[in-house]
Order: structure tokens, then sequence, then C-alpha cells
């Protein structure tokens, strides 16, 4: 909300991404669940539209940082753990067009206004796009690709360039 002081919404988020960052995987595995969604994208909305209206760096760094904490993205996560990820996945999936416009449009932002913010906005962009575009499957499976897989890769792509008709 406008009325409210910048300082208080600093705080606000401050305490989301520490009390988020603090929660281990077996309550974050309770916590996101189906049951909670609306809940979560309450929380993701309010730190969308900070990181989209606030003109306070500080403040829009700490949305961006809440937001990667709550998406359960911050730097201490056990990137191995296949299942919470996936199930993490399936939760914030409907979220992602809204999350990577906004991150996306910060990253266009001209870098002397706030350098750190375009930092964390990558990070956390990139982290959510892994997070969500991961081949769970594939990893569960133990499978690693090879160069061999990539070399069948090659050389099953055409070498033909196909120039399509102008609209």
């Amino acid at each position: 909300k406008k009325e409210l002081s910048e300082e208080l919404k600093l705080e606000v988020f401050k305490c989301l991404e520490v009390s988020s960052r603090q929660l281990n995987s077996n309550i974050v595995h309770d916590f996101m669940v189906k049951e909670n969604k609306i809940f979560l994208g309450q929380c993701i909305f309010v730190c969308k539209e900070a990181i989209v209206q606030e003109t306070f760096i500080k403040l829009r760094k700490s949305a961006v940082e809440a937001l990667m904490s709550l998406s359960h993205l911050h730097d201490n996560v056990d990137f191995h753990d296949v299942v919470l990820r996936e199930q993490i996945s399936q939760i914030l999936f409907i979220v992602l067009p809204q999350v990577a416009t906004v991150l996306i449009k910060v990253c266009q932002e001209d870098t002397l206004r706030g350098p750190q913010l375009i930092q964390v906005s990558l990070k956390t962009l990139g982290r959510f796009l892994c997070l969500i575009l991961e081949d769970y499957e594939r990893k569960s499976s133990n499978e690693q690709a090879t160069n061999q897989d990539f070399l069948r890769l090659l050389n099953g792509r055409s070498n033909e360039v196909q120039v399509l008709p102008k609209v």
C-alpha cells in the first residue's frame, strides 16, 4: 500500500526473507501443497507489486530477495533435493509468466540506477526458470547427459535453412 512507509515495507520483506530462509525442507515440503497455493500466490503478488511499483531501490531489491526465499531458491537450499524441487515447481508454475515478466523488466533497467537490483533479479530469474523447466524424470533416474548425447543431437539436426514466408 502507498500509505505505508518505505521502512515498514522494507522490514516486512526482510522478515519474509529471513523467516522463509530459515525453514527446513520438511516444513517447506508440508507448506508447498495445493491447499496453500492461494496464500503463496498472494505473497508472491505482494513481492511482485513492490518490485514493479516502488521507486526505492533497496526496497525493490529486498522484495526480489523475499521472492527468491519464498520460492525456496535462496543460496542455502539443497538443490539436489529433486523431490522437493519438483513439488515446488508444480506449485509455482502458475506464476511463472508474471514473475518472469517482472524480473526481465528489472534486468532491462538502467544499470547505473541499481546494478545490485539487476544482479539479484537476474539470479532469481535464472533460478526460477531452472526450477520450473528442470527435467525431473531424467534426474530421478540418475542418467547423465554425455558428449555422445550432444553429438547425436547435433547430427540429428538438419543443415538446411528453411525460409518462412513473410506475413
